[in-house]
């Protein structure tokens, strides 16, 4: 009897153990779950103004493919005070020639100065007939979290300052948190290319909506970054055709 009573106590042991360690991997599994998230459904009908955005990392896309399923695209220029995206002309050209709407992106590094970010940008996107302002990407996500907020918000403000001396307007790209940390409190009201994957993506005004991480369309073998403009395809046009009346020196081409 009593052999038994102590096998039956170790299998009561052993199945604790079992229903401690599944608790265990179902929260991993939920938290993990919650983490990678990286995509949300559109409700439909409420957006008509698709595109993508893409650089080196997306290999070479065929805009011909591509054109009868967005509208616009946002291409890679520049990284930091040196880095150009190795892409970035042949993107341009190839989404230009396709009768895309093409606009260009910066990724901003914490750890270099504003100053030198502008000038890496200016010198990318000279002679570029951009149909947007130029997109400057701020976020902690593959940055140098190390430097402190007060810095990265004087750094931006410096890149910022000098570009608009270049008469070059800006739009900011980030993910909520990254708006809020470094950007809203400067930068409120202008134009917003947001990253989220709930829907409404944030309770600021928006231009640009990136809705998803994992898109796959004609043209492109690898998933890519979504997007929706806010407003009718005649509101876009007409964003367009006022951005560039107000830019007629970047139109042809001088800096």
């Amino acid at each position: 009897m009593a052999q038994k009573i102590m096998t039956w106590k170790k299998w009561a042991v052993v199945a604790a153990m079992l229903l401690i360690i599944a608790g265990a991997c179902v929260g991993l599994y939920s938290r993990y779950a919650r983490r990678t998230v990286a995509s949300v459904e559109l409700p439909r009908g409420v957006y008509t103004v698709y595109g993508i955005d893409i650089s080196a990392h997306n290999d070479t896309v065929d805009f011909e493919a591509a054109k009868n399923s967005i509208d616009f695209v946002f291409v890679k220029a520049t990284e930091g005070a040196t880095w150009k995206d190795k892409m970035f002309d042949y993107n341009y050209a190839e989404a230009k020639k396709a009768g895309l709407k093409v606009g260009a992106y910066h990724f901003f590094r914490f750890d270099r100065s504003g100053e030198a970010q502008a000038i890496n940008l200016r010198e990318a996107i000279e002679f570029k007939d951009l149909d947007f302002p130029v997109v400057i990407d701020i976020e902690d996500h593959g940055n140098a979290v190390e430097v402190k907020p007060e810095i990265v918000r004087s750094r931006l403000e410096k890149m910022v300052n000098m570009l608009q001396r270049y008469s070059i307007d800006v739009m900011f790209y980030s993910n909520k948190k990254g708006y809020y940390k470094y950007v809203g409190a400067l930068y409120g009201g202008y134009p917003l290319w947001i990253c989220s994957f709930t829907n409404p993506p944030i309770g600021e005004e928006w231009t640009f909506w990136q809705y998803s991480h994992e898109g796959m369309i004609p043209g492109c073998k690898r998933q890519l970054d979504l997007n929706v403009y806010n407003g009718s395809i005649e509101d876009f046009e007409a964003y367009i055709d006022a951005y560039k009346q107000s830019q007629p020196q970047r139109v042809k081409g001088v800096l």
